[in-house]
């Protein structure tokens, strides 16, 4: 589910954030940081800030960034966030595939982090590997994600395991790819 952010402007004189669900639903905060609790827990997956258009409820510059920032921070702490990939993109994927296709589609499968960062390399390969290399274009990973994975790589305990820096030397190998 996705939410826009914008500004409120209801003349109150209080600077706060205002949400507005998908569903219809409307969050308010004056602090970024709860703001991102709010809509976490309301299930949105994606956000869209209003500033780049002029008016009255389009975020400043600073806004933006202290959203983006607290937004960035909240999904890196989640064991459960699959690097950002939003459930719109699932969604996308699985229709472009067809619900009835009888057959499994390699890359269709995003890891948590979690699962970066605790499961054996013999399940992880594959799985990175299909998503890096054969995922459909609504899933394909860009190079801040793989950064990303990279990084729960690298912070494991069996990060020097051979099996280990091997997969850490695909995420290299798809980073020079510039992708």
């Amino acid at each position: 589910m996705k939410a826009l952010i914008e500004r409120d402007t209801n003349g109150r004189g209080k600077r706060d954030f205002v949400a507005r669900l998908e569903n219809g639903q409307i969050l308010v905060s004056t602090d970024a940081v709860e703001l991102v609790r709010q809509l976490r827990a309301a299930g949105v997956d994606a956000i869209e800030v209003s500033g780049s258009e002029e008016g009255d409820r389009a975020l400043s510059a600073t806004w933006q960034q202290s959203l983006g920032d607290a937004w960035q921070r909240a999904r890196s702490e989640d064991p459960e966030d699959r690097f950002g990939m939003p459930e719109s993109a699932f969604r996308a994927a699985r229709e472009s595939h067809g619900h009835d296709n009888p057959s499994i589609r390699s890359g269709m499968y995003v890891p948590t982090r979690r699962e970066v960062a605790k499961e054996p390399p013999k399940w992880l390969y594959p799985v990175l590997i299909d998503w890096m290399w054969e995922s459909p274009s609504e899933l394909i990973p860009n190079s801040v994600q793989i950064a990303e994975v990279k990084s729960v790589l690298l912070a494991r305990p069996d990060a020097a395991d051979p099996a280990v820096v091997q997969i850490i030397a695909e995420c290299d190998e798809y980073l020079a790819c510039g992708t």
